[in-house]
């Protein structure tokens, strides 16, 4: 019972420090994937708390070694604009290749039609 309510102790220190559990809940497993994927910890590990890099992850933070930093995500005005454009141009060129098309289709009917005419006549 005593661990339980120190378990639950340390999950609102935190919640203190971040905005609601999705918000650290993400934060703790982004920190231990890279715990598992090398990264070194910032605090002493010992092997018989620590038996996951989750683990590890809520000790640092919990001893104020890593902190929640929210980024925005803002987008390159400059970069998006050239994928529009990019994007643009790719339908103009293809407009003008389907209206190329059209006139060579319109040109191959009209002469077919002539030479039956010649031939009938």
């Amino acid at each position: 019972m005593k661990k339980q309510n120190e378990s639950q102790i340390k999950i609102q220190k935190l919640l203190d420090k971040a905005q609601n559990r999705f918000k650290l809940s993400v934060a703790l497993a982004k920190r231990a994937r890279q715990l598992q994927e090398g990264f070194k910890p910032l605090v002493d590990v010992d092997p018989e708390t620590d038996l996951l890099p989750i683990h590890t992850a809520i000790r640092e933070m919990k001893n104020d070694k890593i902190e929640m930093v929210e980024v925005e995500q803002i987008v390159d005005e400059d970069e998006s604009l050239e994928k529009l454009d990019l994007a643009l141009e790719v339908e103009i060129e293809k407009e003008e290749q389907e209206k190329k098309q059209k006139q060579i289709d319109k040109k191959a009917i009209r002469d077919r039609g002539k030479r039956s005419k010649s031939l009938l006549a």
